[in-house]
């Protein structure tokens, strides 16, 4: 086996510190997560579906649905003996149609036995810094070719793991010490002068459009981390209210397409032409022909494609905002 390089050795520590900050390794099943594998086979067709998270030398399972009956208990793999360590370097969706035709996989255990295997398919699970931790699969005991919506529905679910995850994050997180004063104590009062008006400038203001909670959630948890303040709506029509309450402030407004009650190619229409209009950027786990021509005309010029990471999504803000961090 060749040596591994210094700077490979460094991304893939990177990406280990970045798994254990989740703190999500050997947890319990959680609902949340179960639900989402559940759907992840439904929706693209296949038969059993998994959230992995990789670590250094095993691949450990979250979640899974539809497993063979030995297999319930089975918690995790060998990081060698599965796709997703393939998976997890990829640029996108990792597919592989019938596994006992590729000289990859064809010798791996849970390939060469009978029932075993034969398709996979898998998106990674990208952090806000852009590690690849692990993956939303979906796998069958027969050969698949996926079809493009099925990929497309894949990676909108994987999307909502990284996002869910996070949010599991944040509510780990511990609160802030506050040091009290003793009741006992009794002290003078102090004369607090006014705070002088205006002399901080203030943060850009970001409006984030999307019917999915915790895609609103993490994209905002992505965007602050750029200097800039957050607001949140559910749909167009919530956004055209707050842009209404907040005026001026909202610079930019990041919207979902895909949306009830008002969607965004509708917002975008609602907000042209209105003087101090926020600019718009558009994100979408697919963006057919005419929705983009359409965006176009009404001068949407940045699209963002789900499931997105932090440098995709900072490297638009500063092309629209002139942003640096």
């Amino acid at each position: 086996m060749a040596a591994t390089s210094t700077p490979d050795l460094a991304r893939e520590e990177a990406r280990l510190e970045a798994l254990r900050r989740y703190a999500i390794l050997d947890t319990p099943p959680e609902p949340q997560f179960d639900e989402l594998v559940q759907r992840a086979a439904r929706e693209c067709g296949y038969s059993t579906s998994l959230i992995t998270l990789m670590e250094t030398n095993r691949c450990w399972f979250k979640a899974t649905t539809s497993l063979a009956s030995g297999d319930r208990h089975l918690r995790e793999l060998p990081r060698d003996q599965t796709f997703c360590d393939h998976s997890i370097r990829s640029s996108g969706t990792f597919i592989v149609p019938d596994a006992r035709q590729d000289e990859r996989f064809r010798r791996l255990r849970i390939v060469d036995c009978p029932d075993g295997i034969r398709s996979y398919m898998g998106a990674p699970l990208i952090t806000p810094d852009g590690h690849s931790i692990g993956t939303l699969s979906v796998v069958d005991t027969t050969p698949r070719t996926p079809t493009p919506p099925q990929i497309d529905a894949l990676r909108a679910l994987a999307t909502r793991v990284m996002a869910l995850l996070e949010i599991r994050h944040r509510d780990l997180a511990p609160a802030p010490s506050v040091s009290l004063t003793s009741p006992s104590r009794v002290e003078s009062p102090i004369h607090i002068a006014p705070p002088t008006v205006a002399t901080v400038p203030l943060l850009p203001l970001v409006l984030i459009v999307d019917d999915e909670e915790l895609i609103r959630s993490v994209t905002a948890a992505m965007i602050g981390r750029l200097d800039c303040e957050t607001r949140m709506a559910a749909d167009g029509q919530e956004a055209l209210e707050r842009i209404a309450a907040l005026g001026e402030r909202v610079r930019l407004v990041i919207t979902d397409i895909h949306m009830p009650v008002m969607n965004g190619v509708e917002l975008v229409r609602a907000l042209r032409g209105r003087p101090h209009a926020p600019v718009v950027i558009a994100m979408s786990g697919k963006f057919t022909p005419e929705i983009k021509r359409e965006l176009h005309e009404l001068g949407v010029t940045h699209l963002i494609a789900k499931p997105f990471g932090m440098a995709e999504i900072e490297r638009t803000l500063e092309a629209v905002l002139a942003i640096r961090r």
